[in-house]
């Protein structure tokens, strides 16, 4: 298979001016993902999941090695990454209709063009009738449906979500991940997934990856091996749950210890 992107040796470093020190969030984190292949990042809070997603979207520079989309290196954003982010994101002066085409009006898509791009997204994801609807008359899970079909618009080779259903509730964040599922049946696109729920990533991924505490590292690579659409009482999906909570407290314990360690060095909490 082809590879989509590939995540070469990142690494990124904060300085910490209070502190006069630097901070390594990701350490030589690998990542190779097939064309169409669906990949979700899990870790504990603080591993750096979505400073590896914004290097990979352009938004930040990484600190060492460096990302290839179909072999192009990413120095800055371009249109061949697609973003979804967990707080909707969309322009509350435009309607629908024009948020999905903000894109292709920024590329100079011709007009015709553009229109029919953002009616056929705007269909695929179910809000036919909605078009000339502001942000502000949709419910959470209408504005999230938004923010993909706007991610698509330019019909980007990867798609970068960053958690996109953690602001939504139980119910609604399962119907968001079945038709994203179809959507992507449709599209074929390559994702890169960042989510803090275990069950969303088996539901959703082809591959998991499962990052360590600060410095985020690879810890693991676990392939989801079930069929579509995955049955969440299954053994098979409960077997696969437990491995990755184990392989994720290990870490959440990891770093609670430094945290304890860094409050007695510093006085704290006695």
């Amino acid at each position: 298979m082809t590879v989509n992107l590939r995540v070469d040796r990142v690494s990124k470093e904060f300085v910490d001016r209070r502190a006069k020190s630097t901070v390594r969030a990701l350490d030589e984190i690998n990542i190779e993902v097939q064309k169409g292949e669906v990949i979700c990042i899990l870790g504990p809070s603080g591993c750096g999941k979505s400073t590896l997603l914004n290097i990979v979207a352009g938004f930040l520079p990484p600190s060492g090695g460096e990302v290839r989309v179909d072999g192009r290196p990413v120095i800055d954003p371009g249109p061949d990454r697609g973003f979804v982010f967990q707080e909707f994101a969309l322009f509350p002066w435009r309607t629908v209709l024009e948020n999905v085409e903000f894109g292709p009006v920024i590329k100079g898509m011709e007009k015709a063009d553009r229109h029919a791009r953002a009616l056929e997204l705007i269909q695929r994801i179910h809000l036919t009738g909605f078009e000339d609807k502001y942000p502000f008359e949709l419910s959470g899970g209408m504005k999230q449906r938004v923010g993909i079909a706007r991610a698509l618009a330019n019909d980007p080779d990867v798609l970068l979500m960053d958690e996109p259903f953690g602001a939504l509730d139980a119910q609604t964040r399962r119907v968001m991940q079945e038709e994203l599922l179809k959507l992507l049946g449709v599209t074929k696109k390559t994702v890169l997934f960042v989510t803090h729920a275990i069950d969303e990533a088996i539901v959703l991924a082809d591959r998991v990856v499962v990052m360590t505490a600060r410095p985020g590292q690879v810890k693991a690579v676990l392939g989801v091996d079930l069929p579509r659409p995955r049955e969440r009482t299954s053994p098979e999906f409960n077997e696969l749950y437990r491995k990755m909570d184990d392989l994720i407290r290990v870490e959440v314990e990891k770093s609670l210890e430094v945290e304890d360690t860094g409050s007695a060095a510093s006085g704290e909490g006695a």
